[in-house]
């Protein structure tokens, strides 16, 4: 299996990484700070579904979920168990864990998140925003709480939130090879203070304007909605903040 990581050739990180996990190859490319990181790629997941002859199995489990024959929330949990059934009862991720033990060994420090990255997701046409799961402050020693966080990032592809986001965008979501995603490793970091910056201001439709949603700590609270971060809305011109 060929990671993604800094290395990586643009063409395998765009093919393979997924959207999240391209934006950082490109973050770090241009010479931004990232924390360190490396990607399994997504057919990681369709190789091993193929290998364990999933496929029937959730295409019948998709089907009852078309049908309105099994709840959204029951789907996820099925596929969850029938992929951790086969991760951690066999030897499938003997290649994997081998992998990535130079990763883990490559930065200080006990945790890592556990992020998923759908093929489209971050894109022009499709941000699949909040639809797929990730994992902070996983203990990396602990290689089956790694590999069970991989697991739940494939299985919330499958997730009745994501698969209403499929329906709406007109997306695909029958067969299980339509769900490409990519899973990212990263060293995780205790930040003092986290935001998300929007290039344009969406609220007012202002495209000389940057607006700014912050807060104390780590930044998973104001992304899932829990909690109300600052807001400000800042000048490109003279990088002024217009209010706050």
């Amino acid at each position: 299996m060929l990671l993604v990581n800094k290395e990586s050739t643009n063409h395998y990180a765009s093919s393979r990484g997924g959207g999240k996990g391209y934006n950082l190859f490109l973050l770090e490319k241009i010479g931004v700070t990232v924390p360190e990181w490396m990607i399994v790629p997504w057919d990681e997941k369709l190789n091993f579904i193929l290998e364990h002859n999933l496929n029937e199995k959730i295409e019948d489990l998709l089907e009852k979920f078309h049908n309105s024959d099994l709840k959204g929330d029951d789907l996820e949990s099925q596929i969850e168990s029938l992929f951790l059934e086969y991760a951690l009862n066999q030897n499938s991720y003997t290649s994997l864990k081998e992998s990535v033990s130079s990763f883990f060994s490559a930065f200080d420090g006990p945790y890592i998140s556990v992020r998923s990255s759908a093929v489209g997701e971050d894109g022009a046409q499709h941000s699949f925003a909040g639809q797929l799961s990730s994992f902070l402050y996983i203990d990396y020693n602990n290689f089956d709480e790694v590999v069970k966080s991989i697991i739940r990032c494939w299985a919330s592809a499958y997730s009745a939130r994501s698969l209403s986001y499929r329906k709406e965008n007109s997306l695909s979501a029958l067969k299980s090879d339509d769900f490409k995603v990519s899973v990212i490793l990263q060293r995780m970091i205790n930040p003092d203070v986290s935001g998300v910056l929007f290039t344009g201001n969406p609220i007012q439709q202002e495209a000389d304007q940057m607006l700014i949603n912050s807060l104390y700590g780590v930044g998973e609270g104001l992304v899932s909605g829990l909690y109300e971060g600052d807001t400000y809305v800042v000048s490109k011109n003279d990088l002024s903040i217009l209010s706050q």
